[in-house]
């Protein structure tokens, strides 16, 4: 996949080592707290959970804007977030990241990092990932799978921005292995936030909290319009289960689909109410 830059990135310097030494010297010298690792599946509310998370590491209400290309920072530089950091060590992307984050620090150092990755799979993230130090927490964001697809079909069939490269929210089995991975064989020390019930039950986002040695527990005032924003975009509240249902219903579950969530490969990702839903969908 190719990435179309904005003109100020794409004439900045090449990247590889040398662009790669500056951005982890500068992460290393600019950020003075916590690094928090956060992977999920496109669709599944990944940007909400990180501003909730800004939140709580800010202590108080906070806002991520996003001036430059995948980094967003608070008004204060409380919090400093960057979407899909480089993972190898040659990439031509540290260029544009160190250009980034020096552009939204703006000579101010921050107070906590947190990194972000979707569509990835968790054993992949080996290396020199983080390029100043290992994560001090690491949040699995998780959904139900009916739900994860239908965000995606709903999204592909014609959402607010339509700058997505072709193919991005795709069906496929190969992205249907990670979420199985990350799901069943992922490494101890992960928190997971199961986005629905995070939505909807204190208890579930203060264990959360409790388990990152966090306390402070303040949902983002609005829905995220970042990371392709919400296909519930405009609605004056949060989606429930009848909303979420609702979804379900319109989608177009084309019968390709529908045999590839229902084969036994892909049946442990599947609740019984799914299994269900997508039976009757075949069946008819």
């Amino acid at each position: 996949m190719t990435v179309r830059l904005p003109a100020p990135l794409r004439r900045f310097h090449p990247g590889g080592a040398p662009a790669r030494r500056r951005l982890r010297r500068r992460l290393h010298r600019s950020v003075a707290g916590r690094t928090v690792l956060v992977v999920g599946p496109r669709r599944a509310g990944n940007h909400a959970v990180i501003a909730w998370l800004a939140n709580a590491l800010a202590g108080t209400e906070v806002e991520l804007t996003y001036p430059e290309w995948r980094v967003g920072i608070t008004a204060d530089a409380e919090v400093l977030h960057c979407n899909d950091l480089p993972r190898e060590r040659g990439s031509l992307r540290y260029g544009d990241f160190d250009l980034a984050v020096r552009r939204a620090l703006g000579g101010r150092g921050a107070g906590d990092l947190v990194v972000s990755y979707e569509d990835v799979r968790i054993a992949d993230l080996v290396g020199p990932v983080l390029l100043a130090s290992d994560p001090d927490a690491r949040v699995l964001v998780t959904r139900p799978l009916l739900d994860l697809v239908a965000s995606r079909i709903g999204r592909s069939q014609g959402g607010p921005d339509r700058s997505d490269p072709v193919g991005m929210y795709d069906v496929t089995q190969a992205w249907l292995d990670v979420e199985l991975a990350n799901r069943t064989a992922r490494p101890p020390g992960w928190v997971e936030v199961p986005f629905d019930r995070w939505l909807t039950d204190p208890a579930v986002r203060n264990g959360a909290l409790d388990q990152l040695g966090l306390e402070v527990d303040l949902m983002p005032s609005g829905i995220s319009s970042h990371g392709g924003g919400s296909t519930f975009a405009g609605h004056t509240r949060v989606p429930d289960a009848a909303d979420l249902l609702a979804r379900r219903e319109r989608v177009d579950w084309d019968a390709p689909t529908v045999a590839l969530l229902l084969g036994p490969r892909n049946r442990p990702l599947l609740r019984d109410d799914e299994v269900a839903f997508l039976e009757a969908r075949s069946a008819g």
